[in-house]
């Protein structure tokens, strides 16, 4: 491919979503969140683990060997969402109002995997940041 078509391409797909009847991108997450009810107790357990995480995260940031293991255990959590899904999908009636867990997995990916997605992508950078200035310190000695 030359990228004269490849732009051509890009083009064609934006004009074509432009005039779609499809809504946007953004109508349909407004919509998705609305149609969740963020009051059930175990969202509300799931957001404090987000944020528990998150925290976590930020204050060992100086530690390597901790940063490691939270990203592997990141790794673990979302490798395993899809039995999650499976498993929260069949029992769904014990725990919740409504059935969340749709066969492809989008509810989860939204609430679980994507959040720990971007907190792995944190870590990540943060890991090679230490790299590169470990690095640099031991060119400078």
């Amino acid at each position: 491919f030359r990228m004269d078509e490849v732009f051509q391409y890009l083009r064609n797909q934006t004009q074509t979503i432009a005039h779609s009847d499809a809504p946007s991108p953004l109508l349909a997450l407004v919509a998705f969140a609305k149609a969740i009810d963020w009051t059930e107790p175990w969202l509300l357990c799931l957001g404090v683990f987000h944020l528990c995480f998150g925290i976590i995260s930020y204050t060992t940031r100086k530690d390597e060997t901790v940063q490691v293991v939270l990203f592997l255990s990141n790794l673990v959590l979302i490798f395993s969402s899809t039995y999650l899904n499976m498993f929260l999908g069949a029992y769904w009636q014990e725990f919740t109002t409504q059935p969340y867990f749709d066969p492809q997995g989008v509810f989860i990916t939204i609430v679980f995997s994507i959040p720990l997605l971007l907190m792995s992508f944190v870590l990540l950078v943060n890991f090679i940041m230490s790299a590169v200035s470990a690095g640099v310190a031991l060119d400078s000695t």
